[in-house]
């Protein structure tokens, strides 16, 4: 199939869902077109092969973290490209509904036969969305009210949706939105390309002292919800003196202004952006990684990829059971649900420390998890299937 891929990220950004299931089709012998945003030009146009697709980076004028799906420039350049090329595709996927995506399609689309699928991968409108919940009250009042709308307002205008969490899945079937219509594709895994290592190598790689326990977070340029992570450090670090919390990622003064309100400054090792093919060896060097989720709207309806970077390291999970991830957790053994409580979760990191023998048997199940189910090459075998069930249908 001939399979075109459009997203409001940047490259850079697009690691996360797109640029993988683009990947993994085109292994699977499908003809892919990835069109993002460029990361930086504002007028050129660039084309260039990766990971066997094609990607086309489209110019757009505004800058940093508003390269973010909303420039009207940018808009019209895919509207324009689209008009052009639309025809060519099999399958249109949409991945979300910001402007720079729904609007060039839906202005180019014509006469065109054929599918279009619209994917839904966050909670963003809505009471305990992320605009509620972590925009701020100006945002909230003006651009928070166009994003809402936008989320919205399209979601019954595709022939397929892809959902990546049960609680977007049952927010969309009440909006009215077919069941046949609709699959569940969660984030995956790479297994075949981050080989697992013991936590002895991983150490001995980055120069990390072999005996401090170490706790490990993966982020890129969020830190939400560490609280209860750097309270339950303090707590720890009365029994365990040496402990520290490893956050990958842009380095944040937030988190360094939350550790140092606690005392515990000392104890965070913030390492910056490491190279993907590094990622699960920083993760790797850790006993055990957290993924805190207090009970909101915007973490029952995500399904937070630092789960897989855990299960492709190997390291069990300290988490909470909020959205999908109470489920997964329990299915394939894999960590530890704890309740949103300092001493609960403390206890749960604690058991995984002193108990060594067990956190590695629930790390060796994350990483079985890893290289069997969640696998990107799992998913991309219902989604080609899915495609070819609404490709039918469109052409009966």
């Amino acid at each position: 199939m001939n399979i075109l891929l459009v997203t409001h990220h940047k490259w850079s950004k697009s690691f996360a869902r797109p640029a993988p299931i683009g990947e993994y089709l085109a292994r699977a012998n499908h003809d892919v077109t990835l069109l993002c945003t460029s990361d930086n030009s504002r007028f050129a146009w660039k084309e260039e092969q990766i990971d066997g697709m094609r990607v086309i980076h489209a110019p757009d004028l505004l800058w940093g973290r508003l390269r973010s799906g909303w420039d009207l420039w940018g808009s019209l350049h895919k509207t324009f490209w689209m008009k052009r090329h639309l025809r060519e595709f099999d399958i249109v996927h949409l991945f979300e509904t910001r402007p720079s995506v729904i609007l060039p399609f839906r202005l180019a689309r014509g006469s065109r036969r054929g599918p279009v699928v619209i994917d839904w991968n966050d909670w963003w409108g809505g009471e305990g969305g992320i605009i509620e919940s972590l925009r701020p009250g100006w945002y909230r009042k003006t651009f928070g009210i166009v994003e809402g709308w936008f989320e919205n307002y399209y979601r019954d205008s595709a022939d397929g949706s892809t959902i990546i969490s049960s609680a977007l899945e049952r927010r969309i079937k009440n909006m009215g939105v077919s069941k046949s219509s609709i699959l569940r594709l969660t984030g995956g895994t790479r297994p075949e390309s981050y080989p697992y290592k013991s936590i002895d190598e991983c150490r001995t790689e980055l120069g990390l002292p072999q005996d401090d326990p170490i706790v490990g977070f993966s982020s890129l340029d969020s830190h939400i919800d560490l609280e209860l992570v750097l309270d339950s450090l303090k707590l720890l670090a009365k029994q365990f003196p040496t402990i520290s919390l490893l956050v990958t990622g842009r380095p944040s003064e937030v988190l360094a202004r939350m550790a140092s309100e606690r005392g515990i400054s000392n104890r965070i090792n913030q390492t910056g952006f490491v190279p993907f093919d590094m990622l699960t060896t920083y993760l790797g060097a850790a006993n055990v990684c957290v993924l805190p989720l207090p009970d909101t709207a915007y973490n029952r309806g995500r399904w937070p990829n630092k789960i897989t970077d855990y299960a492709t390291a190997g390291r069990p999970t300290v988490t909470n059971p909020v959205g999908d991830m109470g489920d997964l957790v329990s299915k394939y053994d894999m960590g530890l649900l704890t309740a949103w409580d300092v001493n609960d979760f403390a206890g749960a990191i604690e058991s995984c420390l002193l108990n060594p023998a067990e956190a590695d048997r629930l790390g060796a199940n994350a990483r079985e998890a890893a290289e069997t189910d969640l696998r990107w090459e799992s998913h991309i075998q219902e989604l080609e299937g899915f495609y070819r069930r609404l490709f039918d249908k469109f052409h009966k």
